[in-house]
């Protein structure tokens, strides 16, 4: 029996609502049962077909069946399916800044470093290699975050330098503290307010809105939750690359922001012109086993 695919935002919604409100427990824990397991394990988005608004909004979703407020995060089958698409999205030739070859290359070892897996490896395989990819996740989020810091600054370039040189002035408000002002010839180095300053100064109202949403829903399943969302970024970064604490669904929170700034530069014009044309190219790079496919699913 072929399982439904579902392409609409009511039914996403629906779908990943029903999941998060079945593993709540009275006292705000999370707790996968049967059912929940065997939803991980299955695919439910129809990627290749999904509307660009649908697209964009596909990372709020997926919070919520894949962070946990325990900080821990769980295998979801549908997360390799959202990021191996984006990787034919991202090495699809654009004609924008973000597709230089540093940016490519960068956003490869990202969606690589989540498709490690090591199931499948022979107990008889040295003990410490075993150790060391089963907890790549920490070495993945320590250049996910920077990764996540160049792509804002990239977007922000009136404002800031990729090393964080301060261009125009901005004041970035902090919840209950006021604004924190940036002038030209400071530096910026809070990830936090750089996030802002896109959301606030750069980003288009729609983008805006998505980024909204998403933060919202990632302070939702944080086992932290904040008056001011933005500020999570900055705190799962500082915490891990300080060496405070280790955990990993804040690599998945800095994944999927790459991913709606990749497709906040491409936009839904250029996204719907083409999209076609990548699933043709995924067809092709599928039938001719092409070292260079990311996308195996059927089209």
């Amino acid at each position: 029996m072929t399982l439904p695919l579902y392409s609409s935002l009511k039914e996403i919604d629906r779908l990943t609502s029903k999941f998060r409100e079945g593993i709540i427990q009275p006292d705000g824990s999370r707790v996968l049962k049967h059912e929940h397991i065997e939803y991980q394990e299955m695919i439910h988005f129809d990627l290749p077909n999904l509307d660009y608004d649908v697209l964009f909004e596909l990372p709020r979703f997926l919070v919520r069946t894949t962070i946990f407020p325990s900080g821990a995060r769980y295998g979801n089958a549908d997360q390799p399916h959202f990021l191996t698409w984006m990787a034919e999205i991202c090495n699809y030739k654009w004609d924008f800044k973000f597709q230089d070859k540093r940016f490519r290359h960068l956003f490869d070892l990202l969606v690589s470093s989540h498709l490690a897996d090591v199931s499948s490896l022979p107990s008889s395989l040295n003990y410490y290699l075993v150790m060391f990819l089963n907890s790549f996740h920490t070495f993945a989020a320590c250049f996910t975050f920077p990764f996540l810091e160049r792509c804002i600054r990239m977007k922000c370039y009136k404002f800031v330098r990729d090393d964080g040189f301060v261009l125009e002035d901005f004041d970035i408000p902090r919840y209950g503290r006021g604004t924190r002002p940036y002038r030209r010839g400071q530096y910026i180095s809070n990830i936090s307010d750089e996030l802002k300053l896109l959301a606030f100064y750069v980003a288009m109202p729609e983008f805006r809105a998505r980024l909204d949403r998403f933060m919202d829903e990632l302070n939702e399943d944080s086992w932290i939750r904040l008056d001011d969302p933005y500020e999570l970024i900055g705190r799962w970064r500082n915490t891990l690359l300080h060496g405070e604490h280790v955990w990993s669904s804040g690599w998945d929170a800095a994944t999927y922001l790459v991913c709606m700034i990749l497709l906040s530069e491409i936009g839904r014009k250029n996204y719907e012109l083409i999209k076609n044309d990548i699933k043709q190219l995924v067809k092709w790079k599928q039938k001719t086993a092409s070292p260079f496919l990311w996308y195996p699913y059927t089209i």
